[in-house]
């Protein structure tokens, strides 16, 4: 029984290890940055990517919508003092007159500039100070 215990002991650690590394890796480390779905290269899948930068103070969460003449979409949400992509169908973007809006929990909310974009090209959104430029 004794020389069992002794084969059975290593390989319990070892398998209490692998599960601990295994448990550590998917942790990782929470940046000051959050991606949306990884959909890619915006120019080949014919996507454009709205990338917005909560710098509110004090932090808050922000959700962010995309807006037209013809409705308005929820991107989704950035958390204060994070930076988050998104990235929308090229279908929803072209000629068509664009704002983003960005709601704090107490429902009031911060508006974009207008602005245009096709395919390929990046929306870079700053908050609060509502800084926007599009571009490749």
């Amino acid at each position: 029984m004794k020389n069992l215990d002794r084969i059975a002991r290593p390989a319990g650690r070892a398998i209490l290890f692998s599960v601990a590394a295994f448990l550590l890796a998917g942790c990782g480390s929470s940046g000051a940055s959050e991606q949306a779905e990884d959909a890619g290269d915006p120019a080949i899948s014919g996507q454009v990517t709205v990338r917005v930068e909560n710098r509110t103070n004090p932090p808050v969460p922000l959700t962010i919508f995309l807006r037209s003449a013809v409705g308005q979409r929820t991107l989704g949400s950035v958390g204060g003092g994070r930076t988050r992509s998104f990235t929308i169908d090229v279908e929803t973007a072209g000629s068509v007159e664009y704002r983003l809006a960005a709601q704090r929990p107490d429902g009031t909310e911060l508006d974009s500039t207008p602005f245009r974009v096709a395919q390929g090209q990046t929306v870079n959104w700053r908050l609060p100070t509502g800084g926007l430029t599009v571009g490749y």
